[in-house]
């Protein structure tokens, strides 16, 4: 009897232990399966730091969810193929992040952003508000689609179009309809572009390689093209009101 008492007593203490001192390891398991971002507030006040911790100010980072998907905003960013459209990203900070394959911002508002050193490579920025967007450096192939987009004084420095196209994999003109106004396109290389009926009013197109360019219709009112180049470039119905030309002269027949 008294060896049954104390089996007895051995098991009530073995499950008294078991009940105050529950396994602790799944929650540990979890927590660092989500990592120090779980605790970090939703875009735009999460860390840019990489602890992703609360941060009282605007940083730009943060966690936001956009069509029932959750992204982490911040430098470097992996959003590959990501869909951000109709996302409200004002003054996201994704400077060098990648939206590669598709990743379709379209409709998003994205005015204020910093996307310098971004990859983009078929990216879909289609009706997207891209005003004060910096896309300075950013790394394109073979195409980024622009289409009624607005870019006004969108800051495009460092881009080189040479063996890039604003043409669709069915041939559609990926840049028409687009808002340029005051947009920085200074010493780019846009040979051959089709800028057809673009609003490039007020841009600055200093040092501007628009070699056998398409600027038919286009909106050049107060435009700066000193230096540039316009061999064979077509301008047909191009509105000159105020506009510095290659020479430095100013047109104002288009007024």
């Amino acid at each position: 009897m008294r060896i049954l008492f104390a089996i007895g007593i051995a098991v009530s203490a073995l499950l008294l232990t078991s009940c105050t001192n529950p396994d602790t390891s799944g929650g540990v398991t979890m927590q660092k399966e989500l990592g120090l971002r779980s605790n970090s507030l939703p875009f735009p006040h999460g860390s840019c730091s990489g602890a992703h911790a609360y941060d009282a100010s605007n940083t730009g980072c943060g966690w936001i969810t956009a069509n029932e998907k959750s992204y982490y905003i911040e430098p470097n960013a992996n959003l590959n193929g990501a869909n951000l459209s109709g996302a409200n990203l004002t003054g996201a900070n994704l400077s060098g992040a990648n939206l590669a394959n598709l990743a379709d911002l379209t409709g998003a508002n994205l005015s204020g952003a910093n996307l310098a050193n971004t990859t983009l490579h078929e990216t879909v920025f289609t009706t997207t508000n891209l005003t004060n967007v910096d896309l300075s450096h950013a790394k394109i192939s073979p195409w980024v689609d622009f289409r009624y987009s607005n870019l006004t004084n969108a800051i495009f420095t460092g881009w080189d179009l040479t063996n890039a196209t604003f043409s669709g994999n069915d041939g559609s003109y990926l840049f028409s309809g687009a808002n340029l106004i005051g947009i920085n396109l200074s010493g780019m290389n846009l040979s051959g572009a089709n800028l057809t009926g673009v609003n490039l009013s007020g841009a600055n197109l200093t040092g501007t390689n628009l070699t056998g360019a398409n600027l038919t219709k286009a909106n050049l009112d107060g435009a700066n093209l000193t230096g540039a180049t316009l061999t064979d470039a077509l301008m047909e119905g191009a509105i000159l009101c105020n506009t510095t030309m290659p020479s430095g002269t100013v047109l104002y027949s288009g007024c």
